[in-house]
């Protein structure tokens, strides 16, 4: 009786290596029957590996495999086997569909989880002469795993491990049990990690919910942001005056900044909006800081703040994906700064910088009712 043995080792990512070791007893001489005897034989070297595909016994309970990417470097051979003092080249039976197939159909496929595309980077077996009756190999796998993204897949994680076996010299049923359990390891690690990974992984997220908060300071240095119980006054407008018909001149802008956490599968984006106007940027000739124009600039400040809320609902009724979330509100900041500069200029051309007294009134109007509804809505809100 002859002792093969078979070592498997794998990592992927952080994890820690994994050696688990199995211990396959093999009779090391078989019988053949020939003219009613038994005559004892060494097998012939094979012309390639067989890989028998079944169900594995792994329940996936959060993706299934969608697609399989055979990139390996070399596609003409997985296997380098001793074989009477030489080496010979190897491929699997039916090459690179087999691989492919292996990991198409050894786990149950329900459309309705994540779909995951396998991408083969690597599959090796080397051997060498072991002196004697034993054959040493090592089998190689990388196995990178990939959410299948609308746009471009989204990397998850590598596998790199393998195994390392002791075969009797002459027999080689062993290669295909040890490529076997190579492939099946790569499978173990993915489904361990994405159940360990699933309520915290931003990849792996259902989607996106977003919740907003106005900022709450009230005024910084050169800053004050927009409430309606701090309204701006004429000694807000600090910067020195400038040549021209224009009597004042008020900067106003918005900004966001947001922090991101995974809740429950879920990409929890907390965006934080200020609406602001800057002292040193504002200004205001002597001999006309009178109530009316105040007024003037002060819907200014109103509009962007009109304009934010719009970002804000726009934001809210975009569909975003954990992979695109960033350049989905990227793009709609862009956006709403355009609106908001083109709005404000509608205002002063309307308006005739304010010198329109009918024409201001209608704004202030409007201002004032589309700012009721933005209250409305945030009263229902809470």
């Amino acid at each position: 009786m002859i002792n093969d043995e078979i070592f498997h080792f794998g990592e992927g990512g952080s994890q820690a290596r994994v050696i688990e070791k199995y211990l396959f007893k093999v009779i090391g001489f078989l019988l053949m029957m020939q003219l009613g005897g038994f005559s004892l034989f060494a097998q012939e070297v094979p012309e390639n590996i067989p890989l028998k595909v079944e169900k594995l016994p792994l329940d996936p309970k959060h993706f299934y495999i969608a697609e399989v990417w055979d990139e390996r470097e070399d596609h003409s051979s997985v296997a380098r086997l001793w074989t009477n003092n030489s080496s010979k080249l190897l491929d699997v039976e039916k090459g690179s569909d087999k691989l492919k197939n292996y990991y198409l159909e050894s786990l149950p496929k329900n459309p309705e989880l994540i779909p995951v595309i396998v991408r083969i980077g690597k599959i090796r077996i080397d051997e060498e002469s072991g002196g004697g009756r034993s054959v040493p190999g090592k089998v190689k796998l990388v196995i990178s795993f990939y959410k299948k993204g609308e746009d471009s897949p989204v990397h998850l994680i590598d596998y790199r491990g393998g195994v390392q076996y002791k075969r009797t010299a002459g027999q080689y049923q062993l290669i295909s049990t040890v490529l076997s359990r190579a492939l099946e390891n790569s499978l173990q690690f993915f489904v361990k990690w994405i159940d360990q990974e699933i309520d915290s992984n931003i990849n792996l997220a259902k989607g996106v919910k977003v919740f907003f908060r106005d900022y709450d300071e009230v005024e910084s240095g050169d800053t004050v942001f927009y409430t309606p119980s701090r309204p701006i006054k004429w000694e807000d407008f600090q910067a020195p005056t400038r040549p021209g018909k224009y009597v004042a001149s008020i900067f106003t802008s918005f900004s966001w900044e947001g922090e991101s956490k995974v809740v429950d599968g879920w990409v929890h984006l907390y965006l934080t909006t200020k609406v602001f106007m800057l002292k040193n940027s504002s200004w205001v000739k002597s001999g006309s800081r009178d109530a009316y124009g105040l007024n003037h600039e002060r819907r200014h400040f109103d509009i962007t703040k009109l304009v934010v809320e719009r970002f804000k609902k726009n934001i809210k009724n975009r569909e975003m994906t954990p992979s695109d979330f960033d350049g989905v509100i990227g793009y709609e900041y862009l956006q709403t700064y355009r609106k908001m500069n083109k709005l404000q200029e509608a205002y002063d051309r309307e308006t005739n910088n304010g010198r329109d007294r009918a024409a201001q009134e209608e704004w202030n109007t409007y201002i004032k009712e589309e700012l009721a509804k933005v209250q409305k809505a945030n009263d229902l809100a809470q």
